[in-house]
């Protein structure tokens, strides 16, 4: 939460970029893409979203 503090992230925000980055996890259903598209897994990898037409 602290690498992205100038974006407000919540506990479940915070819970899946954390259990994406330690069990290497790149694809998530989520319908938060607007933040999902900021938040990486790696330096620079992100996320795959799901459903992928929002």
């Amino acid at each position: 939460m602290k690498k992205y503090n100038d974006l407000p992230m919540d506990l479940a925000d915070g819970t899946l970029v954390v259990l994406g980055e330690s069990k290497k996890i790149e694809k998530i259903f989520t319908l938060d893409h607007k933040d999902f598209k900021v938040y990486r897994i790696a330096p620079k990898k992100r996320f795959r979203l799901l459903p992928a037409w929002l």
